[in-house]
């Protein structure tokens, strides 16, 4: 249980920490891209922020640099996440497998 509360404090950090890198991104096209990032696929997004996400990440896609730097950000931001996630996933049954060998 120790153990998957600090993964799940570890991954939340690195994942915010990934994120932070991403908005303050010199480049000013990654940094308007990151604010209309989110881990779900771009079909999946709706409304104004979809728009913004199309928008931003067409504008970057131009540069083949840019956009190589966009997406290892990007990359690296979806794995803490998907780490993140599991990790809370765990948690739980951690915490089931602990009170159960107090109570067993």
């Amino acid at each position: 249980m120790v153990a998957a509360l600090l993964a799940l404090t570890g991954t939340n950090t690195q994942a915010r920490v990934a994120r932070r890198q991403m908005l303050r991104s010199e480049d000013p096209l990654i940094s308007t891209a990151a604010r209309a990032w989110a881990p779900v696929l771009t079909w999946l997004m709706f409304g104004e922020r979809r728009r913004l996400r199309i928008e931003a990440e067409a504008a970057v896609r131009v540069d083949p640099a840019r956009w190589t730097r966009y997406v290892d950000l990007t990359v690296e931001l979806r794995a803490w996440n998907a780490l993140e996630s599991s990790v809370a996933l765990a948690l739980p049954a951690a915490v089931a497998a602990f009170i159960s060998a107090l109570v067993g």
